[in-house]
């Protein structure tokens, strides 16, 4: 018998369903010195929100399908996952771009297919496509820009919209059928936008019969089944793709009211849980024939249903044959997969470890018997059965000979990859089953086979399952099926399939750690750590043999197609095309010499060429260095060198034309070369005075010849750096210089008449000069660049472009070029305009431009490589992120500071292959050459570490990584022992420590117990549960430990369960470790968290006890055990001095306090939660509790205690997921520094640095949370509200119409969705101007219960609330309104 009451929990009264026994336990157990005492109340729970947003989107893909979504000529791969759909597409060299994603859903998706018209096959597959864009006139595809077009008068004209051959649909939780296709805006910087048609789905009766479980597509999209997991499913007819694009396609745009791909719809009732659900393809002719076959399962018996039907009838006319359907023999009674067969109305049913063909026809007479079963192949490299099938594929094929032939993959789920082929002559055999070979990760549904052209291998593609995913080319012995007529006896794979590229996958994550890891200990890096030092995020993932820990990184990845090891020094790079088409040459320059390269076509040679060879000097440095036409210039610091390249048929050389040599006294100490007008700038030192010269390259016929410009002009200084560039036909030479007050100085050059000096900038005269790094340090110009703001207002004088000056202080300042007196053609002034600074690092800022996209530019600074782009977004114009240099063949690789980086020139043999204007790069002793993907995402770099990886800690004192490994093996049972049965599971825990950089493991040891023998089930350290750095200090000395708790949990076979602390020390000894077990605390329940006390005492939870514990260091023993008993196991355990806090399963977080002699509780949460997790805040006194059912709660601790001890809920913010660990971590870069803002709590960690909240879920997304004061939180919510109604920003979730949109002050209404915010601060201003000026709307007695009475009283209430933020009136509130959501929302990855 049980019942719900009320119980008494330290406390606090909560609301639990009891039996009778435990509530007579409880009366019992109350007397009157363990009731709480009754102080006076004291303080008040702060009035405070919390604002959440994703950082990190979760990875985990649910299914790959390859569709044309946007256009025929698209070759588009979606990812789809629990909450996302991704479009990439697939390029012809086999790599995927990203091109768009969408999130706002507002429910999970259920499943997905895609219905349409798939694009036939042709001769060259995607490789036509790729020769149809090539020959079309301006067209592009860079960033998923729109197809561009050549009307007949050759001006550029875009494409309008169109519905393409496909479309996605998708079932959502909400009980939602969702249709989407994409589409390019147009215009010349073109965007993809989602185009959706949502209708609800019938309701069920219960969860189990909601529909949305099961889609299923007819081959030729003429119905659509969607199925419930028991006893129901729903049937569409379908509209055909013209009359859906005739509906949609009007007056030149897309309409939404014509999408309605639905013609009928009719609902069927079965008796039995659904398994598989697939239509069938009909007999080739029958053209109006459908065909729906399910597979259910009722009293533990499996059947077949099936329904027919003509195309051309309604829906009431599908015939189901049999009341109960047909059973199945045993052997298929849990089918794995269903695949229809394509030659004929025939399936196959995929079990464990057979494959069964089964016939329509002998369906259909009630024959239960396969026509063919045959058992799986097995993979000769691995022995291990009982591996289950989990997904397949069927590949492209031309049409004549997918008439003939059905090819299919199979995968399993330790990722080996079975081929099928089926064919017309037997059509019920599977006349080839083999092995195609296994596949580098784990597979689960998301799997599919790609199109990468007819005459090419075919190209399969794993999302990684508990692993990293990828892309693999599956190659033949014989020739390529895709050509085949016949079908050839022996078609085997002649080798494992070929590793293309990973597809990123870093769930499950166990644990993470925000890692300060040390690069160096000079006094400069040491004393301004806080100015642009991050912490790096390191977590453990995956699982099994993939099991690795994996750093997280944000940015731009740029994938290195090939490297090679060179001399170390190079200060600059430069590259030409090799005229005769043979490659590309590379130019270095180091302090003392020069030196030249040569990279084949294919990347796949690198040689040095000797001067000799060349005719290039090479024993000088090279300052300066550039091409035009056949011509290459090269300026050192004694000559400049004008060469003509001599082309052959296999090389080309140099054959230098015109050398200058200045005087002997003269030493060139800068210079500068433009393309375009053949200008060469000097800077000339003779005789301590420093000159600049203008030259002109003229090059007339055959002969070419160096004409001085003008006179010299005398320098202040010798130049910091030296740029020239084209201002608008104007051109302008920037010099830097390293006297105080003229840092820098522009130049006009005229081609006749030479140098005249048009401005100066001081730039100690700036405000800048306060972040200056040194206080002794006046800002240097380091590096100058020119780039285009193609988001710039035309107004007089603007010219559009912008002035990167970096500092040698760290600093990137942005300066407006302006331009002044237009006369003939010519602006005769220039000028800038100081418009921002940036803080990049703390190292001298180099700025090069990006000749691939002039409105971008790489900056170096230190060990960051950055690329900022200036884009035509209103609310962030500007942007920097950094790149990240990854190796396929290295998943570990780490990237050293970078030197040195340039474009390679573009050229046809090059870009033929897919490596056109790639990136080159020098690193350390390495030439880089990689292809950059300008799309923004997460960056993975994975250290493996060969088993299941549990928890991490980076070890300050030992500047390593320690990570617990688990590892599942069986044993034998030992003679004479009952604990341990035959074949019983054992966990082997070990420790690994890694070196954060380089990835190597210097350390591998099994955690021992205290009898010296090995981790296993019997008396022994069990799963390790914890790692933590210990640093004891007594008597003036420290003392470095490492602590691990352990725990051994009841399982099947024992019910014995354990606990123990490690005490280890570990240190850096003649150049390796030394590994020492101190200490070891034996506890009768395992032990989940432990945490430091003072400076010698530990605080953990065992079982149900938090326990004390101090460290007598002088008798080298622990002191007497304390203990406080809690109703429920501890799983996670803090110190914040006095207090300590333990999240127990139950009942929350408990908070206790050591009075020198014993644990006192003194507050618990005022709700019984599972908890999870918790993170003591410095604000406020507030803490974050996470539980297992997703919610993040804010839980104020009182100053003292009061009547009840209950702390106190604040704000309760419901997750997608559970948040299973919390971390302050300083992970901002330098160039997005927090936003001070009174309406936002900073949060500081014990170096004083500014710290952010990051959460993370185990499917391996990372949340950051923001707490916010009265003021901010009503003002973000109530603008979240404005958009939880507003279709644009929410199309799928309208739950905002049910409650005003002014705040509520309740603790579920204080959440922020972060999110929600983002999505209305990339729609613009605009879009918050409509929220705000809309009428609202009443009903039909003109009264609205959850809006303003009008327009005008909702932005008068708006400009309040933003005026308390701002503090004060604000004349422009909506802008001010969203320069607060810039500030709020900004990326701190």
């Amino acid at each position: 018998m049980s019942v719900e009451t009320r119980v008494l929990v330290d406390g606090v009264w909560v609301t639990r369903t009891v039996d009778l026994q435990t509530v007579l336990d409880l009366d019992r157990e109350a007397s009157p010195r363990t009731r709480p005492q009754l102080p006076l109340p004291n303080g008040d729970p702060p009035n405070m929100g919390i604002l959440t947003k994703t950082l990190v989107r979760s990875p985990v893909v649910l299914w790959i399908i390859p569709a044309r979504i946007r256009h025929e000529d698209k070759n588009d791969v979606l990812f789809i996952g629990e909450k996302f759909v991704q479009i990439r597409e697939l390029h012809f060299d086999g790599h995927l771009r990203d091109i768009a994603i969408k999130t706002d859903f507002g429910s999970s998706i259920r499943h997905a297919q895609v219905f349409g018209t798939p694009r036939k096959p042709t001769t060259r597959g995607l490789d036509a496509i790729v020769k149809k864009e090539n020959m079309e006139p301006g067209l592009g595809t860079v960033n998923g820009s729109q197809h561009w077009i050549r009307d007949q008068q050759g001006k550029a004209s875009s494409e309008s919209p169109t519905v393409p051959p496909q479309i996605l649909v998708l079932t959502l939780e909400s009980a939602d059928i969702v249709f989407l296709f994409a589409y390019h805006t147009g215009g010349p910087n073109s965007r993809v936008e989602f185009f959706t048609c949502q209708r609800p789905l019938p309701g069920g009766r219960s969860f189990l019969e909601k529909l949305g479980e099961i889609i299923a597509v007819d081959p030729k999209s003429r119905a659509l089944a969607v199925a419930a997991c028991e006893n129901t499913f729903t049937l569409y007819s379908l509209q055909p793709m013209a009359e859906i694009r005739k509906g949609i396609e009007r007056n030149g745009g897309l309409d939404a009211r014509g999408f309605n791909p639905i013609r009928e719809e009719r609902h069927f009732l079965v008796d039995g849980i659904i398994l598989k659900m697939e239509f069938l393809y009909p007999t080739p002719g029958d053209e109006q024939h459908v065909i729906l076959l399910l597979v259910i399962s009722r009293d533990q018996r499996t059947r077949l249903l099936v329904y027919e039907w003509d195309a051309s009838h309604p829906l009431h006319t599908a015939k189901r044959h049999g009341n109960h359907g047909l059973r199945l023999s045993d052997r298929d009674r849990m089918p794995l997969l269903l695949i229809p067969l394509t030659i004929s109305p025939a399936f196959l049913l995929v079990s464990e470890r057979t494959i069964a063909v089964y016939k329509l026809e002998d369906v259909l007479e009630g024959e239960s018997k396969p026509r063919f079963r045959g058992e799986f192949p097995k993979d000769p490299k691995d022995p291990v059965t009982g591996r289950l099938p989990t997904a397949w594929a069927r590949p492209v094929r031309t049409e004549r000979y997918a008439s003939r032939h059905d090819d299919i993959f199979i995968s399993r789920e330790d990722g080996l990859v079975l081929f099928a082929e089926i064919n017309s002559d037997d059509p019920f055999h599977l006349h080839a089953s083999m092995c195609a070979g296994p596949l580098g990760c784990n597979i689960d549904t998301a799997f599919a086979s790609l199109d990468l052209g007819m005459n090419r291998d075919d190209l399969l593609i794993a999302g990684g399952d508990m692993s990293v995913g990828g892309l693999y080319l599956v190659r033949y012995l014989s020739m390529n099926p895709r050509k085949r007529i016949l079908r050839l006896p022996k078609v085997r794979p002649r080798q494992d399939p070929e590793f293309v590229e990973s597809v990123s996958n870093w769930t499950p994550i166990a644990d993470f750690v925000a890692a300060d890891v040390r690069t160096g200990n000079s006094k400069r890096e040491i004393a301004h750590k806080s100015a642009s030092r991050r912490d790096r995020i390191f977590a453990c993932t995956g699982r099994g043999a993939h099991g690795c820990v994996t750093e997280l990184q944000f940015g731009m990845e740029a994938r290195i197609g090939t490297y090679s090891e060179y001399l170390p020094g190079i200060n600059q790079i430069w590259s030409f095309s090799d005229l005769a088409g043979s490659g590309t040459y590379f130019l270095f320059s180091f302090p003392l010499r020069s030196s030249l390269l040569h990279m084949s076509a294919d990347w796949s040679d690198i040689q040095e060429v000797d001067e000799d060879i060349s005719g290039m000097q090479l024993e000088c440095r090279t300052l300066a260095a550039g091409a035009f036409g056949d011509h290459i210039v090269q300026i050192t610091e004694r000559s400049v060198f004008v060469y003509q390249q001599q082309r052959s048929a296999t090389s080309a050389t140099t054959l230098c034309l015109t050398r200058h040599v200045g005087s002997p006294e003269d030493k060139i100490v800068g210079a500068a070369f433009e393309e375009v007008t053949h200008s060469i700038v000097t800077a000339v030192e003779r005789d301590g005075e420093y000159q600049l010269h203008a030259t002109r390259i003229i090059a007339v016929g055959g002969n070419t010849t160096l004409e001085r410009i003008g006179e010299g002009i005398i320098l202040p200084s010798v130049p910091s750096c030296l740029t020239i560039s084209n201002i608008r036909n104007t051109l302008c030479v920037f010099v830097g210089a390293r006297e105080r007050r003229s840092s820098l100085q522009i130049f006009r050059l005229d081609i006749n008449l030479g140098l005249k000096h048009v401005f100066d900038q001081d730039f100690s005269a700036l405000p800048i000069t306060a972040n200056s790094i040194l206080a002794d340090e006046f800002p240097i110009c380091h590096s100058v660049a020119v780039v285009e703001d193609i988001n710039h207002r035309p107004v007089p004088q603007a010219s559009g472009l912008i002035l990167l000056c970096g500092l040698r202080g760290g600093l990137l300042v942005i300066f407006d070029i302006t331009l002044d007196r237009f006369v003939r053609d010519l602006y005769s002034d220039v000028s800038i305009k100081p418009r921002s600074e940036i803080r990049i690092g703390e190292t001298s800022v180099t700025v090069v431009s990006d000749i691939a996209k002039p409105s971008s530019a790489f900056i170096i600074c230190g060990p960051d490589l950055c690329r900022l782009e200036f884009n035509e977004s209103k609310s962030t114009p500007v942007s920097i992120s950094n790149v990240w240099f990854t190796d396929r063949n290295e998943p570990c690789y780490k990237q050293s500071p970078i030197t040195a980086i340039t474009r390679m020139h573009q050229q046809p043999q090059i870009d033929d292959a897919g490596h056109g204007r790639s990136v080159v790069c020098v690193s350390g002793n390495k030439l880089i050459i990689s292809k950059l993907d300008e799309t923004l995402g997460t960056i993975t770099r994975h250290i493996s570490v060969g088993d299941t990886p549990r928890r991490v800690l980076y070890s300050k004192f030992l500047n390593l990584l320690v990570v617990a490994i688990s590892e599942t093996k069986s044993r034998p049972a030992s003679q004479g022992s009952s604990y341990r049965p035959e074949g019983s599971n054992e966990i082997m825990s070990s420790l690994k420590f890694i070196h954060p950089d380089s990835g190597q493991i210097l350390l591998h040891r099994p955690l021992q117990n205290n009898n010296g023998s090995e981790g296993g089930e019997r008396g022994s350290c069990g799963r390790i549960f914890g790692i933590m750095d210990w640093e004891v200090t007594h008597q003036d000395k420290t003392y470095h430990y490492i602590l691990v708790n352990t725990g051994t949990l009841t399982t099947q076979t024992s019910s014995r369960e354990s606990g123990n602390i490690s005490l280890l020390t570990v240190k850096h000894k003649n150049g390796e470790l030394e590994y020492r077990q101190r200490h070891v605390i034996n506890r009768d329940k395992p032990v989940f968290s432990v945490a430091a006390f003072g400076s010698c005492s530990l605080v953990y939870g065992s079982g149900t006890k938090v326990c004390y514990q101090k460290l007598l260091v002088e008798e080298k023993r622990f002191g007497p055990l304390v203990e406080h008993n809690l109703r429920s196991s501890i799983v996670h355990i803090s110190v914040k001095e006095p207090f300590i806090y333990a999240s127990t399963a139950s009942d929350s977080l408990s908070i206790l306090s050591w009075d020198g002699t014993a644990l006192v509780p003194q507050f618990s949460d005022e709700v019984a939660r599972s908890g999870l997790y918790h993170l003591t805040l410095p604000a406020e006194n507030v803490t974050l509790a996470t539980d297992k059912e997703g919610t993040v709660t804010g839980i104020w601790q009182p100053p003292s205690r009061r009547h009840e001890a209950a702390a106190v809920s604040i704000f309760e913010a419901e997750m997608p997921g559970s948040i299973i660990r919390l971390k302050l971590a300083s992970v901002r870069p330098p160039w997005w520094p927090r936003v001070e803002y009174p309406a936002i709590y900073t949060m500081k960690g014990e170096s004083g640095r500014k710290m952010d909240i990051i959460g993370a879920t185990i499917d391996g997304s990372l949340i950051h949370f923001t707490l916010l004061h009265s003021a901010a939180w009503r003002l973000l919510r109530f603008i979240q509200n404005l958009c939880m109604r507003n279709t644009n920003i929410c199309p799928f979730d309208n739950d905002g119409a049910r409650s005003h949109i002014e705040p509520q002050q309740h603790k579920r209404f204080m959440h922020v969705d972060g999110d929600i915010l983002t999505r209305l601060f990339e729609a613009g201003r605009e879009e918050l101007d409509r929220m705000l000026m809309n009428e609202p709307e009443t009903d039909l007695d003109g009264v609205n219960f959850t809006d303003f009475d009008s327009a005008a009283a909702r932005f008068d209430r708006f400009r309040e609330l933003v005026a308390m933020v701002l503090n004060g009136f604000e004349r422009d509130p909506v802008g001010g309104a969203m320069e607060c959501l810039k500030d709020f929302l900004q990326p701190i990855l």
